[in-house]
């Protein structure tokens, strides 16, 4: 997913006030959230894509172990 701030996408489960929850939906990482308002319209990212519900989750940068 060719976005700003998005550094990685997976399956998992919606994270609400900090806790998991039993909805299964597509997880897309970002560095950290931004408003709406502040991204461009190519850079939002939508609340579902093919009928699967996405989840934004901020998990700061990713970087790999040597």
């Amino acid at each position: 997913m060719a976005k700003a701030n998005v550094v990685g996408v997976g399956i998992g489960y919606r994270q609400r006030g900090g806790s998991r929850t039993r909805d299964v939906v597509l997880v897309v990482m970002v560095t950290q959230k931004v408003p709406a308002h502040l991204l461009s319209a190519d850079d939002l990212i939508p609340r579902e894509l093919d009928g699967v519900p996405v989840d934004v989750q901020a998990v700061g940068e990713i970087r790999a172990n040597r």
